[in-house]
């Protein structure tokens, strides 16, 4: 659709961990890109909101983001849109099968048409929202003109961008495109649906907009960083003429090494545990260091990893629902608090960053080159 025409543009950055949306009024003299902090059930202004669902429930009935908060672990679908890729769906699980979990873990469908289910449900909810809280932003914004605020959501030409994943095959990419039109996006006569920027270039040039504590002058060359849930994207971006161009200087590449790895490497942290003291696993419920790593407890430290407080702790813990009742000095788990240090959580960092840090260092390397042979 071309920009002259439109009323908004709308982003829809759907990560593996959180979600994201952002807007501006095109052609309104306040065209600057809105971030929308308002989310059902969060207590306070968040950027984002949760890629999370609540189990069997549907309809006008669905929880979803911080609607789940309070959800037992066992109770809502996480880290769904790590499944989209068929590979990576199959991969999961296979490794569940040799866990011995009877196939299915905690956060695993039975069929990769569930997981396109359970993405149509969660982008359904995101749209609902959003189609109700942008225009009431309009109408209660005194910058915006009448002719805008007089608009219906329906009447209203609307342009909404997908960015995706590097790592993505084209089928995927397709499949995506389908499941976001089945959502609602792009259904209204005026309204429609492109997949854009990779998620790379998408943060490289909300960078480059919105960067204020230093200049990027004309020819400058950034390297964009994108470290999501599941996924590291990386794109170079050239500065020109006061605009922002995307210059291929290495094409837009990616890994599957995100902060879900961290998890993984603190569930391999915990199950090496069980493995030195065996007789502790029938006292524990069924995937139980998974469960540990995808508990809210172990998510607010990880989180919190880094801050300025951080040094204050040197002992950390996390609850699993069915091991409340259980302790075991050696083990390190107290009537269902099971202890690990920050040194045990860095190490988890560590074997993370350290991938990408190769990854970086790869295409700094092969840009230089390729520069250089100009």
């Amino acid at each position: 659709m071309n920009s002259t025409h439109l009323d908004l543009r709308v982003g829809v950055d759907f990560g593996t961990t959180y979600t994201g949306v952002s807007w501006n009024a095109v052609k309104e003299k306040q065209n600057k890109i809105n971030i929308i902090t308002e989310w059902p059930g969060a207590p306070k202004h968040h950027n984002k909101v949760p890629t999370v669902l609540a189990k069997d429930e549907s309809g006008e009935n669905t929880r979803w983001g911080f609607l789940c908060k309070d959800l037992a672990d066992d109770k809502k679908w996480k880290l769904f849109k790590l499944l989209l890729d068929p590979v990576f769906f199959e991969k999961r699980k296979n490794d569940v099968k040799r866990a011995k979990n009877n196939g299915h873990g905690p956060w695993i469908p039975e069929t990769i048409d569930d997981v396109y289910i359970l993405v149509d449900r969660y982008l359904s909810q995101v749209y609902i929202y959003i189609s109700n809280k942008i225009p009431e932003l309009i109408k209660n914004h005194h910058d915006f003109s009448q002719a805008l605020k007089d608009k219906t959501w329906a009447s209203m030409k609307v342009e909404f961008i997908f960015s995706t994943p590097t790592t993505w095959e084209a089928s995927v990419s397709q499949w995506f495109r389908r499941l976001v039109s089945k959502a609602g996006f792009g259904g209204e006569d005026d309204h429609s649906v492109i997949l854009g920027l990779t998620e790379a270039e998408a943060a490289a040039v909300f960078t480059c907009q919105s960067a204020t504590d230093c200049e990027i002058r004309n020819n400058n060359i950034l390297l964009s960083i994108d470290a999501g849930g599941g996924t590291t994207d990386i794109a170079f971006v050239r500065k020109a003429n006061d605009y922002f161009t995307l210059e291929e200087i290495r094409p837009v590449t990616g890994i599957g090494v995100g902060s879900t790895k961290i998890d993984n490497e603190f569930a391999q942290l915990i199950e090496a545990r069980i493995n030195q003291n065996p007789t502790v696993r029938s006292h524990l419920p069924k995937d139980f260091a998974l469960k540990a790593s995808q508990s809210q407890d172990f998510q607010n430290w990880k989180h919190n990893f880094g801050s300025e407080d951080w040094n204050l702790f040197s002992k950390c813990s996390t609850r699993v629902a069915e091991a409340k009742e259980y302790t075991n000095d050696r083990f390190r788990i107290e009537k269902g608090e099971l202890f690990f240090t920050s040194a045990e959580l860095k190490s988890c960092f560590d074997k993370t960053l350290k991938e990408i840090k190769e990854h970086i260092q790869t295409a700094l390397q092969e840009c230089t080159e390729a520069r250089n042979s100009r």
